[in-house]
């Protein structure tokens, strides 16, 4: 018998998401910290 597992598709599906949410933020953390030294470098 199969036996199907709904929460290991939703997690198959939100996966790329989860990577895609976590590049995301690391590319505004980055730019904010661009910006806070560029500020700190102006002043």
């Amino acid at each position: 018998m199969k036996v199907a597992n709904p929460i290991g598709h939703i997690d198959k599906l939100t996966y790329p998401f989860q990577l895609v949410s976590v590049s995301i933020r690391n590319v505004l953390v980055s730019a904010v910290f661009q910006l806070l030294l560029a500020t700190v470098k102006g002043s």
